[in-house]
């Protein structure tokens, strides 16, 4: 088989997370990030679109009863595709790990 031919038949999946729920499990690969916040270190993850949010999000999705069972509560987010809750802070985001917090828990606190 010629590197064309290769390349032709290779399938490098779906151009977002979403797209392929199913399938991610198959070739997400847990990196010591992903480690640090299904170990409940991290509560907030921040970057750029394309960054592997998604991705983490709904790994994470699936192991939410493995999850609670090592004292960790996940909350699921709602509509995924749609318009980001905090799409206006990518000209000014918060400073710090700090205000990340307090802006979730503000958020948080209007969803209930």
């Amino acid at each position: 088989m010629t590197k064309n031919e290769v390349l032709r038949r290779a399938n490098f999946g779906k151009r977002i997370a979403e797209e392929e729920i199913e399938a991610l499990a198959a070739y997400f690969v847990k990196t010591s990030l992903y480690s640090r916040i299904q170990g409940g270190h991290i509560d907030i993850i921040y970057g750029a679109k394309g960054s592997g949010k998604s991705a983490i999000y709904l790994s994470l999705l699936k192991a939410e009863d493995d999850l609670f069972q090592s004292g960790v509560l996940l909350k699921s987010g709602e509509n995924l595709r749609g318009t980001p809750a905090f799409k206006d802070l990518v000209a000014d985001p918060p400073t710090s790990e700090e205000e990340f917090r307090n802006l979730w828990k503000l958020y948080c606190l209007t969803r209930v």
